[in-house]
């Protein structure tokens, strides 16, 4: 909020919850059109986080990457089971995979947060299996990049499904770095 205050006191034009749908280099500046109108800015600066390589294509910068979004499930142990972990709890990373497994963090709060497990989001703000969209989708099975992903990790990402899917199958994986763990502790 504060950074917000800082810049429109600065002269700068902040239009949050807007969707920019096209962008237009012109020799008086960048036209933006977005759904509450369009305006034209001096620079466009691309902070649209998991939209970035859409607004990229917009504005006529090519981009060899895409944005393909996974999804960071997790669990916490129940309040009676949090004495297992005093600390952070990590597995040897294993350089070959792009993900690091699941572990556990003590909060600060003292709570403890057991994960991420990494799937596949069927949307970019797709934060459980029931969020759908196609275009998102379709971005993601067009993507070679995705494709050149999954040949050399798929049975990586089935184990992550998999334990996406069953309670028992994440409680397990938790159990090989807390062996004392069980479902019903999380």
């Amino acid at each position: 909020r504060k950074l917000a205050e800082l810049l429109t006191e600065g002269g700068a034009d902040l239009r949050t919850g807007t969707e920019v749908t096209t962008v237009a280099p012109r020799p008086e500046g960048v036209v933006v059109g977005t759904t509450t109108g369009e305006f034209v800015a001096d620079v466009l600066i691309n902070c649209a986080g998991l939209h970035a390589d859409r607004i990229s294509r917009l504005a006529g910068v090519p981009t060899p990457v895409r944005i393909v979004p996974f999804r960071g499930e997790y669990y916490e142990l129940v309040p009676r089971r949090r004495d297992l972990v005093r600390g952070l709890i990590y597995p040897v990373p294993d350089p070959q995979f792009p993900f690091l497994g699941v572990h556990l963090t003590k909060m600060i709060d003292g709570s403890v947060h057991a994960g991420p497990n990494a799937v596949l989001a069927t949307a970019r703000e797709g934060y459980s299996w029931g969020r759908i969209s196609p275009r998102d989708v379709w971005d993601e099975l067009s993507y070679r990049g995705l494709w050149a992903l999954g040949r050399q990790h798929y049975r990586y990402g089935l184990t992550e499904v998999a334990r996406s899917l069953s309670k028992k199958r994440f409680a397990a994986s938790l159990a090989r770095l807390v062996p004392a763990l069980t479902p019903t502790d999380i």
